[in-house]
């Protein structure tokens, strides 16, 4: 970019001295009083040109793309959109900040896609404690209700009651496992 700038303010450069020296031309062919008040104004009113335009031309052919390009890649990782890609063909700075910018995209892809499995994982991983846990839960529930039917009334044999303590036992064990 620096190159191109230097070239461009060269170039025009000689365009103002040439400018210069032409308008100096014609202006001696005016009488002496005027040829002297208009040559310093008509020097710098070349060089203001001269020096915009290389301006405004370096805008338009050097930074306006990938200016634009850096903008909207920003409004749309700003989104959360990454899934794209910053491509700006210049070997030049601009390029290598576009490149840059792509890389960091991609890099945030890449980290928002792990985050994404790490929380599925996570979530997958929570159903399967949730329904391990249910099930020594369904035994103890079905195991109280059982007794608390039973042992009142006297239908359950000593022998019967203790098997079913053992068993809400190891579902209780099982239970203090998981936890």
């Amino acid at each position: 970019i620096k190159k191109s700038f230097a070239l461009l303010i060269l170039l025009f450069l000689l365009l103002d001295i040439f400018l210069c020296l032409a308008t100096a031309g014609l202006l001696q062919l005016l009488p002496g009083k005027y040829y002297a008040l208009s040559s310093p104004l008509i020097v710098c009113l070349y060089s203001a040109l001269c020096l915009a335009s290389a301006a405004c031309l370096f805008y338009k052919c050097k930074l306006e793309e990938p200016v634009r390009l850096i903008k909207e890649a920003a409004a749309r990782i700003g989104r959360q959109d990454l899934d794209f890609r910053l491509s700006y063909d210049s070997a030049d700075e601009m390029g290598e900040l576009c490149k840059a910018m792509d890389t960091m995209r991609a890099a945030l892809l890449k980290s928002n896609q792990e985050t994404w499995a790490m929380m599925e994982e996570r979530r997958k991983l929570s159903a399967s404690i949730a329904h391990d846990l249910r099930t020594p839960i369904t035994v103890v529930k079905g195991y109280t209700e059982y007794l608390s039917h039973n042992v009142p009334s006297g239908r359950i044999t000593q022998e019967k009651m203790l098997g079913t303590l053992h068993n809400l036992s190891l579902a209780a064990e099982r239970l203090e496992q998981y936890v």
